[in-house]
């Protein structure tokens, strides 16, 4: 997931939706252009990963 550029992605709603063992690092991603997250992490259970440097529009 390190390599994954969504630098220029507007929509990640729904992406790891129902992907219950997910935990990976994403940390690092560029949200800075993403304006719709609705339900990323939706039934994430396992995640538990640290994103608060991510950049979120207002």
């Amino acid at each position: 997931m390190k390599n994954i550029d969504i630098s220029e992605v507007t929509d990640i709603s729904y992406l790891f939706k129902n992907c219950e063992t997910f935990n990976s690092d994403i940390s690092k991603w560029n949200t800075s252009q993403v304006t719709n997250m609705n339900y990323l992490f939706y039934n994430c259970r396992k995640f538990n990963q640290d994103l608060s440097k991510w950049t979120l529009q207002k």
